[in-house]
């Protein structure tokens, strides 16, 4: 889902025309990403709790031509998913998982009755 798909959602949901919509989006995100940009956690109920981390800094092995040099913090962003999604995530994993065994077995029978299609000639 893009920006735009939210704002269209919004704009037939709320009745609303796009700029409407399309600011109410822009002040959410804008709030959204002051909050993580302060240290707070984001928590998005039922998906997920993000947060900005600050990762250790690293010496700089790559680089010839200069010395190693430690590189200042860095900072990603960590998403805990909530206990909702991971549970429609585990649902979904386990039905991949079913339909990918299902299709080796497929591929694992084929393959038994090609080669059994397929006979050598015996020399005598």
């Amino acid at each position: 889902m893009t920006k735009s798909d939210l704002i269209d959602l919004i704009a037939s949901r709320l009745m609303c025309t796009k700029p409407v919509a399309a600011e109410l989006v822009e002040e959410m995100f804008a709030r959204m990403q002051e909050a993580l940009l302060d240290g707070e956690p984001l928590r998005l109920s039922g998906i997920a709790t993000l947060r900005v981390q600050a990762v250790r800094g690293r010496q700089n092995l790559f680089r010839q031509d200069s010395p190693r040099s430690p590189r200042g913090p860095r900072f990603r962003l960590v998403a805990r998913p909530a206990t909702p999604f991971k549970a429609r995530l585990a649902a979904m994993n386990s039905a991949s998982n079913n339909s990918t065994s299902a299709n080796a077995a497929t591929t694992a029978e084929l393959t038994a009755s090609a080669s059994e299609d397929h006979h050598e000639p015996t020399s005598a």
